[in-house]
């Protein structure tokens, strides 16, 4: 069967299969990497094009780079010299 001949109810069936194994395979993620990992989720929770998390860009925004640079360590296990630098090209 090819793509152009499915129905829009095995399409949907499809994507739903998709997002329960990616949601699996966030799961089991998180519980490898620890806390430095940070889920992709779906939708408005998805980080933007570079990767950062809602909450940092949030930060940011607010002009507090200081817990920008914190919170992304946090999340990502980086040293202070690399979250800087991450922060500071946005």
């Amino acid at each position: 069967m090819t793509y152009t001949s499915m129905t829009e109810a095995q399409i949907t069936n499809a994507i739903n299969r998709i997002e329960k194994r990616l949601d699996w395979i966030e799961e089991n993620l998180e519980r490898v990497a620890g806390p430095q990992y940070v889920p992709m989720g779906r939708g408005q929770t998805r980080p933007d094009a570079a990767g950062v998390p809602a909450d940092v860009l949030e930060l940011v925004k607010a002009g507090d780079r200081l817990h920008a640079i914190k919170r992304y360590r946090e999340l990502t296990g980086l040293d202070v010299a690399q979250a800087r630098e991450a922060i500071d090209n946005l």
